[in-house]
């Protein structure tokens, strides 16, 4: 049998035989292009699916009167700066007298922002809130305004002189004791100026003595205010705020 399958290919034609090697050869380059082609493909969708992952930023626009700064909205990112805390000893009747408008606002929405001055980075949040009650100042119940919190809103981060405004979170309920931003309101560092009402309507002193937020934990307030160090409930601010500011 085995001699017999050796004539068999004796008598087959060389020709046939290269013929038949040329189309495996064919047949091999096919395949690797293919291969090679969805390798391309799948290159390509992953490098898409990155890019849709993360969108270019949101751009803040600003007006004419802020130069050289670029604000954009960003997430998740890792604070690298405190807050425009005044970290100086104010006292409660000190910290009342500085106060331009207060209001008892309801917390809608949060956005991160990233401030850059020239390469000076700065991160911050802007808090879309509906005033409730207003007690001092042109702010309205019922009003949608803007508050710049003087850090970012990142679960697990603590920042320093922000240990009450960091807390805050959407449907958080708060007493804020705000300073208005009006034209002449600028932050300046770095060469570059920022108008801050181009950014929010109102802004804080400091993270943590002008704030009263009412949260799932209680009631979130500093220490400075020992005349209600056993406040419960945001009722119980209301009343020493309204006291405080007649």
């Amino acid at each position: 049998m085995k001699n017999n399958i050796l004539s068999i290919f004796d008598i087959i034609d060389e020709k046939y035989i290269e013929e038949a090697a040329k189309v495996k050869n064919r047949q091999r380059k096919n395949i690797i292009s293919v291969c090679s082609a969805v390798a391309a493909c799948a290159v390509l969708a992953i490098g898409v699916g990155a890019y849709l992952r993360t969108p270019p930023p949101i751009e803040f626009p600003l007006s004419e009167f802020s130069q050289n700064v670029k604000i954009s909205i960003y997430e998740d990112e890792v604070p690298r700066y405190s807050s425009f805390s005044d970290t100086e000893y104010l006292s409660p009747e000190q910290i009342f007298s500085r106060t331009e408008s207060a209001f008892k606002a309801t917390v809608l929405e949060i956005q991160n922002i990233k401030m850059d001055f020239d390469g000076m980075i700065l991160l911050r949040a802007v808090a879309t809130v509906r005033v409730d009650e207003s007690y001092l100042g042109t702010a309205k119940k019922g009003d949608i305004v803007k508050l710049l919190l003087p850090c970012p809103i990142i679960d697990g981060y603590w920042i320093e002189d922000t240990e009450v405004l960091s807390q805050t979170k959407v449907g958080n309920i708060g007493i804020f004791l705000l300073k208005d931003y009006g034209k002449d309101d600028y932050y300046r560092t770095n060469g570059c100026e920022l108008l801050l009402s181009d950014v929010a309507d109102y802004g804080f002193y400091d993270g943590h003595r002008f704030a009263f937020l009412e949260s799932e934990n209680g009631l979130i307030f500093d220490s400075v205010h020992e005349k209600i160090k056993n406040a419960q409930t945001i009722d119980d601010a209301e009343e020493y705020v309204i006291k405080m500011l007649r």
